[in-house]
């Protein structure tokens, strides 16, 4: 958490580059949880296709408002 404060607030070159942590932390733990047993590898994979899914789901419908403000504010 703190980490990612950091990095979320820090005004520096790398900031440009931030979507690359996330996405290789999140199959880093996915991974690991297979491996410890807590999950199964369809539990894994099924988690991360809902988490795709709602993730293109929500930058829709904010494309889709910002389109529409767009067009009361034009009109």
């Amino acid at each position: 958490c703190v980490l990612g404060f950091g990095i979320y607030n820090s005004k520096r070159k790398f900031t440009k580059y931030i979507w690359f942590i996330p996405l290789c932390w999140a199959p880093a733990v996915a991974i690991s949880r297979v491996a410890i047993g807590a999950h199964s590898a369809i539990d894994v994979t099924f988690g991360g296709a809902m988490g795709i899914l709602v993730a293109m789901v929500f930058l829709y419908f904010d494309n889709t408002r910002k389109l529409i403000i767009h067009k009361k504010q034009t009109s």
